[in-house]
Order: C-alpha cells, then sequence, then structure tokens
C-alpha cells in the first residue's frame, strides 16, 4: 500500500525571519491518520511524536554551549541537547506551544488546536478531519 502523506505547518512568528513556535504535522491524505507530530519552542525546545514515540529535547543553555573549545566560548551555538525525560519541562514546552497557537487568533490553528488536545488527552491514535483541510 503506497501512503500519500501531506505536511501542515503553523507557525507563530516572534519577529521576521524568527518563529516562536510551531507545530508540523505530518499526515495521510487518505486516512487523516497522523504519523508524525513535532512542536517547536523557542525558549524550551522541541517534541517529536512519531509512531506512538516521544521524543523530547531542550535548547542547551548558554553555559553548556560554551563548554569545551576556545571556538566554541567565543562563537557560541545554542543546540538540541539529547531526549529529556522530564515531565514538568514537557509540559511546559506543550503548554507554551499550545498557548502560542490559540492567541494567534488564526483561522486556520483549529485544526492544530485539534491535534493538541488529542495529544493531551494521551490519544495514541491521531488522526486529522480531512474534510477541513
Amino acid at each position: 500500500m503506497n501512503k500519500e502523506l501531506k505536511k501542515a505547518v503553523f507557525e507563530v512568528m516572534l519577529r521576521d525571519g524568527f518563529v516562536k513556535s510551531s507545530v508540523s504535522v505530518t499526515y495521510d491524505r487518505e486516512t487523516g491518520f497522523v504519523t508524525e507530530v513535532v512542536l517547536n519552542h523557542y525558549k524550551y525546545g522541541i517534541i517529536v511524536i512519531r509512531e506512538g514515540y516521544k521524543d523530547v529535547h531542550r535548547w542547551e543553555s548558554e553555559d553548556e554551549a560554551q563548554k569545551g573549545s576556545y571556538l566554541t566560548r567565543r562563537y557560541t551555538t545554542i543546540l538540541l541537547n539529547g531526549v529529556v525525560d522530564d515531565s514538568a519541562f514537557e509540559e511546559s514546552l506543550f503548554t507554551a506551544v499550545f498557548d502560542e497557537l490559540v492567541s494567534s487568533g488564526s483561522d486556520d490553528r483549529h485544526l492544530f488546536i485539534d491535534i493538541l488536545e488529542q495529544i493531551g488527552k494521551g490519544e495514541r491514535n491521531i488522526s486529522v478531519n480531512i474534510q477541513k483541510i
């Protein structure tokens, strides 16, 4: 069976060229079954939900980024840390993205709110209403 996947992205901008938070959803065009959801927040990090598994990553701190070589102390680049197993952090990241989505006022946000509500309820088989897309 050949699936035709489609991707939908919702972004809230902090300023021109800088994404404050985003939700990216990859779904099967025929069934509406969601194969991947990525939540991103500029302060916290990223949550990737794929095939029922969840990976939570936080942005490293400036101190962590400067550890290492002379070059990294001079030219700091903030990267993602490995998977974080911290439910309070995960909830903060999820809530921050959800709140940005709700307060955006965009007409397109309802599809993404529905998906995040399914995730918040702990549902493992997430789907989108393909008639609304």
